[in-house]
Order: C-alpha cells, then sequence, then structure tokens
C-alpha cells in the first residue's frame, strides 16, 4: 500500500499522523517549534547542512570513536547523511 494511502487510513484512527511528503505538516506548529525556528532564522542557521553533516556532530562522534586507542577517525573521515543504504567504511584500503 502507498505510504500516503496507508497514513490516511492510519489517521482515521487513535494515531496522530504528520505527513512531511509536501513538506507541510498536517497540524498548528508548536510554540516551542515556532520560538526556536524564528530564533534560529535570527542567528542566520536557515540554510541546508553539508551533504556529509554537520561538522559540529561528525567532530562530536570523531572524538566518541577516537576514545577507543585502536580506533582513531578525524571529523574528515566521518559522513552523516540521512536515510539508509548500509555502511561505506573505507579505512587504511
Amino acid at each position: 500500500m502507498p505510504a500516503k494511502a496507508a497514513a490516511g487510513e492510519r489517521a482515521t484512527s487513535s494515531d496522530e499522523i504528520i505527513d512531511l511528503i509536501a513538506g507541510e505538516l498536517w497540524s498548528e506548529t508548536a510554540p516551542s517549534t515556532r520560538k526556536r525556528t524564528t530564533a534560529a532564522i535570527a542567528h542566520n542557521v536557515n540554510r541546508y547542512t553539508d551533504a556529509i553533516g554537520l561538522m559540529e556532530l561528525r567532530q562530536a562522534i570523531a572524538c566518541e570513536i577516537s576514545a577507543d586507542p585502536a580506533r582513531s577517525w578525524s571529523a574528515e573521515e566521518i559522513a552523516v547523511t540521512s536515510g539508509y543504504k548500509g555502511p561505506t567504511i573505507r579505512k587504511g584500503n
């Protein structure tokens, strides 16, 4: 069953469904979301992120992985993306 039809069926039940297919929410935006969005825009944090993920996140992941002395990775060796196609690891050929 296509996702839109399945969501339509579940929307009639007690489940809350949020349709992001067209990039539009089905409900009013929560006040906390509006507040944070406005703050992000005020700080010019309203652009698409780098395709391989936010550098701050990649640095944090590298730091966490590198806590194990046998596994040393840099942020430049890490990509954080949406979706899943399985891991791609290329370290030391």
